[in-house]
C-alpha cells in the first residue's frame, strides 16, 4: 500500500526518526560528532512567505531528510539522460566482506580495479556509458562490512565485459555474488535504487523485523567515506551535484497560506511561533513505534 502522507509529513517522519538516531550517534567518541550534532538542528526552522516554505538542511549523508532531498535532485537531473540510453543494465559488483580495519583499503582497491576495467575497455576501443554508486552494508553476525558497487550501464555486452574483467582482477570475489539484469529506463524505481543512501540506516531481517541499529558500525562507514564521492560517471557528461554540504530548499507547495510565518520544530512537527498551530499534523503511528522499538531508538534521551 502506498503511503498517504503528504511530502511535508514524510519529511516530518524522516526528521523525527533521524533525531532519535542522532542521539545515539552524538554520544560516540567520533571525529564526526560535530556533524551528528549539526544534524539534530537540520531543518528545525521553516520560514513561510508568499505561499512558499523555505528552510536550510544539514546535507549530511546520515540525515534521512537530506538523503530524500538529494536523491530527488539526482533523479531530476539524471533521469532525462539515463532514459536516452539503449539496453540499460543494472550491474552489481562485489568483493568478499572485510573487517573494519580493512574497509578503507578495500574501497581504494575496488576503485583502482574499476578504473583498470574502464582503461582496458578504452584500449579495446569500446565506448561505454555508465553511472556507479558505492554502497556499504554491515553484517552484525560476522561483525564485518560488505562494500559493493551498483552500476547503471548502457548495453548488455558492455555490462558482461565489465563483470568478466572485475572477476579477473578480484579473484577472491564470488561469481555468484555478481549480478546483471536488464531494467526499464522509464521506471523511476530504477533511479530511486541507484541514487539512494550510502548505507542502510535501517534494515529488516528475513522475518520482516527491523534490526537493532549499531551506531558504532554506522560511524565507521561514514568515517571511511568522509570526503569521498559515492557516485561517479563514465562515458558521458554528467550534471554536477555536491554529495555533501548545506542545502536550502524552497517549496511552493504545502504552504498553508501566503502570510509571513515562522515554524519551529518541537518533538514531532513544526509549530507556528505565533499561534502554536502544527504545520503538517504528522502523527506517530503504531507502525513507527514498532520500528523504533525494534531498532532500539524508542527510548532515547
Amino acid at each position: 500500500m502506498k503511503s498517504e502522507l503528504t511530502p511535508l509529513q514524510k519529511r516530518a517522519k524522516s526528521k523525527f526518526i533521524t533525531l532519535r538516531l542522532m542521539r545515539k550517534m552524538c554520544v560516540l567518541d567520533s571525529p564526526l560528532r560535530r556533524g551528528y550534532e549539526t544534524t539534530t538542528a537540520c531543518g528545525c526552522t521553516i520560514e513561510q512567505k508568499d505561499g512558499k516554505l523555505t528552510s536550510r538542511y544539514c546535507g549530511y549523508r546520515w540525515c534521512s531528510v537530506c538523503n530524500r532531498i538529494r536523491s530527488a535532485e539526482y533523479i531530476s537531473k539524471y533521469e532525462p539522460i539515463l532514459k536516452s540510453w539503449i539496453d540499460t543494465q543494472f550491474v552489481t559488483l562485489t568483493v568478499v566482506n572485510v573487517e573494519a580495519s580493512k574497509l578503507l583499503e578495500t574501497l581504494k582497491e575496488m576503485n583502482k580495479n574499476f578504473r583498470r576495467v574502464l582503461d582496458l575497455m578504452r584500449k579495446r576501443k569500446i565506448k561505454v556509458c555508465g553511472l556507479r554508486k558505492v554502497e556499504i552494508t554491515y553484517n552484525k553476525e560476522a561483525n564485518n562490512y560488505h562494500p559493493h558497487f551498483h552500476i547503471l550501464i548502457a548495453g548488455k555486452a558492455e555490462a558482461e565485459m565489465i563483470q568478466e574483467e572485475w572477476l579477473r582482477l578480484n579473484p577472491s570475489a564470488r561469481g555468484i555474488a555478481q549480478s546483471i539484469k536488464s531494467v526499464d529506463a522509464d521506471d523511476v524505481n530504477v533511479y530511486k535504487e541507484i541514487f539512494k543512501y550510502l548505507t542502510k540506516l535501517f534494515s529488516k531481517d528475513k522475518n520482516g523485523k527491523y534490526k537493532e541499529v549499531n551506531p558504532e558500525a554506522l560511524d565507521i562507514i561514514f568515517r571511511v567515506m568522509k570526503g569521498r564521492r559515492t557516485i561517479s560517471t563514465f562515458g558521458f557528461k554528467a550534471p554536477v551535484i555536491e554529495e555533501e554540504g548545506e542545502l536550502e530548499l524552497t517549496e511552493a507547495t504545502d504552504a498553508p497560506g501566503a502570510e509571513i510565518k515562522t515554524w519551529v520544530w518541537i518533538e514531532n512537527d513544526w509549530y507556528d511561533t505565533g499561534t502554536g498551530e502544527a504545520l503538517t499534523n504528522f502523527r506517530i503511528t503504531k507502525k513507527i513505534e514498532r520500528m523504533l522499538i525494534e531498532t532500539g531508538l524508542y527510548n532515547t534521551t
